[in-house]
């Protein structure tokens, strides 16, 4: 019952009472509801945080592992020994930068790239710089660029996809960054020359030793055992086309005297 405007009690609407009603019922089976939703969800989240805390275990950031790739030349232990003052530190704050500077410079390559591979390790990724020959001294490699500056040294022979370089004396020894010099030193620059024509034809990967002789010529030993002889660059270069057919033909086992005249001088061996 509810009051008139003259004071005289006026009975409520049945239908205004019932949907008040519903209302009120409805808000509480809400009220509920939420409540419901959050007392679950509060138990799911402890009891998940509490077993998680017991399974997971924390991350290792410390760096045990250097990988390398790139390189051709140059061993990875090579590269690895420059790089192990990252071992240790942390990966998330070791300083590639400065690493990969520290890298260039020790081995005279081109450039240096280091990425972080989570959670423990290092990936360096060498470019080496172009290598035109080896020279052997006797008790080291010499890998030369076209420059003939040392680009890097090795006790041994790793890179059979460079031709080696005999006949002429080094003088003195050597490291990474410097020009060999040799004797006799006006065959020196004819020796490279030729190193140099080879490799402008395309041919230098077939080639596995330029030699110079006491008769003083070049001999040019490929991989498939073919002896072709040169007096000088100019030699050389005349017959570019004729020698370009040896190599498309797969010829081996032959000596090709150009050093005669106009005409090459082939012996089978």
């Amino acid at each position: 019952m509810r009051n008139g405007e003259g004071g005289e009690p006026v009975a409520e609407d049945p239908k205004r009472a019932r949907i008040a009603k519903r209302l009120k019922k409805s808000k509480r089976k809400r009220f509920l509801r939420i409540l419901f939703i959050m007392i679950v969800s509060g138990t799911i989240l402890g009891v998940g945080g509490y077993w998680l805390s017991g399974t997971v275990q924390p991350v290792d950031l410390t760096i045990r592992n250097i990988k390398i790739r790139g390189n051709v030349t140059i061993d990875d232990q090579t590269v690895k020994d420059q790089a192990a003052t990252a071992i240790g530190q942390n990966i998330l704050t070791v300083n590639l930068n400065e690493l990969a500077a520290d890298i260039k410079d020790s081995l005279h390559v081109r450039s240096v790239a280091i990425v972080r591979a989570f959670p423990n390790t290092l990936v360096v990724d060498v470019k080496e710089m172009p290598i035109l020959c080896a020279v052997n001294n006797g008790s080291q490699i010499y890998y030369v660029n076209n420059r003939r500056k040392v680009v890097m040294t090795s006790p041994y022979l790793s890179n059979t996809n460079v031709p080696l370089l005999s006949g002429l004396t080094l003088k003195g020894r050597y490291r990474s960054g410097e020009t060999l010099s040799f004797a006799p030193w006006r065959r020196q620059d004819e020796a490279f020359a030729i190193l140099k024509t080879l490799e402008a034809g395309g041919m230098l990967t077939k080639v596995s030793e330029v030699a110079y002789t006491s008769d003083n010529t070049y001999r040019i030993i490929t991989k498939s055992n073919l002896n072709i002889e040169v007096v000088s660059v100019g030699n050389l270069q005349k017959h570019m086309d004729y020698i370009q057919t040896l190599f498309s033909q797969k010829q081996s086992n032959m000596n090709v005297d150009l050093t005669t005249g106009p005409y090459p001088i082939v012996k089978n061996r």
